[in-house]
C-alpha cells in the first residue's frame, strides 16, 4: 500500500468514515473535505475509536494517534474535525 496517491487515501478515508457514522444510509460520495465529522456524520467518542482502528486496518498506519488528533482538531476551534484535517493526518503518517 506504499506509495498510494492522495485520492486513493481520500477513497479509503470516505469509506471508513461512511462505514462508523451515525447517519443511517450515509454513503462514502457525499462526504467531502469539508465535511465536519462530529456535526455533519454525527461521530461520538465511541465513532471516533472505532475510525481509528478502521483507518489501521484499511491504511497503512499503525498506530492512528487518536488522542494527539482530538487535541489537534479541539485548539483549530470551529474549523477542527474537518475530513481534510483527517486526510492530512493520513498522509503524515503514511509518509
Amino acid at each position: 500500500m506504499e506509495g498510494m496517491t492522495t485520492q486513493e487515501i481520500f477513497d479509503r478515508v470516505k469509506s471508513v468514515l461512511a462505514a462508523v457514522s451515525q447517519q443511517s444510509g450515509l454513503t462514502s460520495d457525499i462526504i467531502r473535505s469539508d465535511t465536519n465529522l462530529i456535526l455533519d456524520l454525527g461521530l461520538t467518542s465511541v465513532t471516533f475509536l472505532e475510525l481509528a482502528i478502521e483507518l489501521e486496518s484499511r491504511l497503512p498506519i499503525e498506530e492512528f494517534p487518536l488522542q494527539e488528533y482530538i487535541d489537534q482538531e479541539n485548539e483549530r476551534g470551529d474549523n477542527g474535525f474537518d475530513v481534510q484535517s483527517l486526510l492530512e493526518t493520513c498522509r503524515r503518517l503514511i509518509s
